[in-house]
């Protein structure tokens, strides 16, 4: 009879990627925005623009030194307590998800747009929800 809270995702790992697209999408393409697409099986964040100053796929995996597109508006995030410590987001993101169900994140990296891709239940079938910012 008692109210439980279960969350479709962690928090953490959901908020992590939503301040990462704020802070380093490409604010030059005019006409796109965030998008966070909620489906069955899975979490997308998109965020307009491609990786910023030459970081890899690689280089995200595995947590090197980070860089910024947008360094005044990740300062400004990071002072407001968007952000707790540059670089952050990723190792969060990763822990976070192995932590509640054993997958990992997945980052897809075009020129156009960079996904990180949340696994939630491989078993479901995909319907959409999409929202955008």
């Amino acid at each position: 009879m008692l109210r439980k809270d279960r969350y479709l995702m962690p928090p953490e790992a959901l908020r992590e990627a939503l301040v990462n697209a704020v802070a380093h999408r490409d604010y030059a393409i005019t006409g796109s925005k965030i998008l966070l697409e909620v489906f069955s099986g899975r979490v997308d964040v998109t965020s307009p623009g491609g990786l910023p100053n030459h970081v890899s796929v690689e280089s995200v995996r595995a947590g090197a030194h980070p860089r910024s597109r947008n360094e005044l508006l990740a300062n400004y995030m990071m002072v407001k307590g968007f952000m707790e410590q540059r670089g952050r987001g990723w190792p969060v993101m990763r822990r976070a998800m192995r932590e509640f169900n054993g997958t990992e994140p997945e980052i897809v990296a075009e020129p156009t747009h960079v996904r990180v891709t949340f696994r939630l239940d491989p078993a479901c079938e995909d319907s959409s929800f999409r929202a955008s910012a």
